[in-house]
């Protein structure tokens, strides 16, 4: 939602803060659901209540290249 706006990245706290400020909700319920523990770490760190889900390897690859991608492209 806001990497670009905090110009920093999961699991910098500033980016989980943006989702409560910008949505008008509070953090408790937020739910992040992700598939990176990483992910959801700095989440619950932040508060977010979370959920884990598992993703197949060759998938997972897939999405983590992708966002490689993403990142070099900027």
């Amino acid at each position: 939602m806001g990497e670009t706006l905090v110009r920093s990245f999961k699991p910098d706290e500033g980016v989980y803060r943006l989702v409560p400020m910008n949505l008008g909700i509070p953090v408790k319920n937020i739910l992040m659901v992700a598939c990176h523990k990483y992910d959801l770490a700095g989440a619950r760190r932040f508060g977010f209540p979370t959920g884990y889900v598992h993703v197949r390897a060759s998938w997972a690859l897939l999405a983590s290249a992708t966002c490689s991608l993403r990142r070099l492209s900027r």
